[in-house]
């Protein structure tokens, strides 16, 4: 499904339309599911889901049309995820950045951690962390391999985590 048809289902959603919001939840649901699949458990993650549609159908008009749809739901569900680390008082213990980094992306592109990358290697952390792509979508997109991307990703996750010990 191209990126104007999820746009346009938001704004049937928006308007109403029931068909509407059953084809978004359709096309929204795998990715999410697989988006904290890499941060949940199995009943979390359906919980958090959950919760994510709720807040969805809550806010649905805040969602301005003409703006691309993925950024705004993951910033929803970050904000739930976020919101469900808190509730459980188990934020995922291990190094701070890389959980800013994963939990609250908007965060971590406003601190100093980013100062030294450069515009392909943010490109790279955003895509991963705040579009919630997969390394096989990213490799298409970049034309290149998922290894190289995974590499790529884990060498700057590893020069972030030294740059803070450094500190």
């Amino acid at each position: 499904m191209s990126e104007d048809s999820v746009e346009q289902l938001m704004v049937a959603y928006q308007q109403g339309d029931v068909e509407a919001f059953n084809r978004l939840y359709g096309h929204l649901s795998p990715r999410l599911y697989g988006y904290l699949g890499k941060r949940l458990d199995c009943s979390e993650r359906d919980e958090v889901l959950q919760q994510f549609f709720l807040k969805l159908h809550s806010s649905r008009q805040t969602y301005k049309k003409g703006h691309s749809l993925w950024p705004w739901v993951f910033s929803v569900l970050r904000s739930i995820l976020a919101d469900h680390w808190k509730k459980q008082s188990a934020l995922p213990k291990g190094n701070q950045t890389v959980e800013t980094l994963e939990a609250e992306p908007a965060l971590f592109f406003n601190s100093a951690y980013v100062d030294g990358l450069s515009a392909e290697e943010k490109s790279l952390l955003q895509k991963k962390y705040v579009e919630g792509l997969s390394y096989r979508e990213m490799a298409k997109e970049l034309d290149t391999t998922e290894t190289a991307l995974r590499k790529k990703v884990n060498r700057l996750i590893k020069t972030i985590r030294e740059k803070e010990i450094n500190e």
